[in-house]
């Protein structure tokens, strides 16, 4: 007669297309074995007697599937196992996507790469963000980067983490580097790796008004309020109301852009424009950009005279 029925045993997810269905053969006289939905209809064959699994590919990422399985020989099937139910694996996350919003705050937007959105909410893919380091993650409620927990606050949805607008990581530093990195998990709870990393710096604050002051009858020196921004910021310096020239690196002429840090320009003793006309007014500007070169808003300007000559002796 038919052989005797396997015992199902607990499915392995192989990837995020395959399942491996294991079972224990409890028949010695099977020409193979037939993986079966619940409709009964054959979803794998392992035409191969004294197996203990059997592996079903061509599936979709991150799904349920539910399967029993049939032993068979010459004289038909036997009774099917009883059944058991795995999701394949989800797809490692891609790259995500990360603007600076602000001087304190980084937005993050998770790719799905391919992973389902249900269509039952429970079926819906799980994903963590690490912050900063591999082994920290964002909390959703604090904004903390911390070891992950198997919550609510740490393992989102894509539309619960903000889909396409993305999370706002806040409280940050000003101007300063961060890295952020997606894992997915499955329904089952079997996590990806993590993905591949992006930089990105918070914006740097638009510098203060600069202080200008009279050296000379054909020179001014320029120091810049950095407006709390980290060492490491750069700044240029506007030679006019408009921002159209910029203070050259020697502070000898105005032309195109030049970018340098504080200390660069002098720190507190500031940068000497020389080679101006006696007795002139001169505006000055300053704006400041991130480690990521995005650039903010020119600061106010200030306006400041050269020196007069000491009048030669009268007649």
């Amino acid at each position: 007669g038919p052989p005797a029925a396997p015992t199902i045993g607990t499915p392995t997810a192989l990837s995020t297309t395959s399942i491996r269905w294991n079972f224990t053969d409890n028949a010695s006289d099977e020409t193979g074995f037939w993986i079966h939905d619940s409709s009964h209809v054959v979803k794998a064959t392992c035409a191969t007697p004294d197996l203990t699994y059997c592996d079903e590919g061509g599936l979709s990422v991150n799904t349920q599937y539910t399967r029993h399985v049939h032993a068979y020989n010459g004289n038909g099937d036997s009774t099917g196992s009883a059944e058991a139910s795995a999701y394949t694996l989800a797809n490692v996350p891609g790259v995500p996507t990360v603007n600076a919003t602000s001087t304190t705050s980084l937005t993050v937007i998770i790719d799905q790469n391919s992973n389902p959105t249900g269509p039952a909410p429970a079926d819906d893919t799980k994903y963590a963000i690490s912050c900063d380091t591999d082994t920290t993650f964002l909390n959703y409620t604090t904004n903390a980067c911390e070891a992950i927990v198997d919550d609510a606050d740490h393992w989102r949805t894509y539309t619960n983490w903000g889909g396409a607008g993305g999370f706002g990581d806040t409280g940050l530093s000003i101007n300063t580097q961060h890295i952020y990195k997606a894992i997915a998990r499955n329904g089952d709870n079997t996590n990806t790796a993590l993905s591949s990393g992006s930089l990105k710096y918070t914006l740097a604050n638009a510098p203060g008004v600069p202080t200008v002051n009279a050296t000379s009858a054909t020179s001014l020196t320029v120091i810049i309020d950095q407006n709390s921004n980290p060492a490491g910021t750069t700044y240029a310096i506007a030679c006019d109301a408009a921002g159209t020239t910029w203070l050259s690196a020697d502070g000898a002429s105005c032309g195109a852009e030049v970018w340098q840090d504080y200390a660069t320009w002098g720190g507190a003793a500031g940068k000497t424009h020389t080679g101006l006309s006696v007795n002139t007014q001169y505006t000055y500007k300053v704006k400041a950009r991130n480690g990521n070169n995005v650039q903010t808003a020119l600061s106010s300007g200030i306006s400041k005279y050269t020196l007069a000559n000491v009048p030669g002796a009268p007649t």
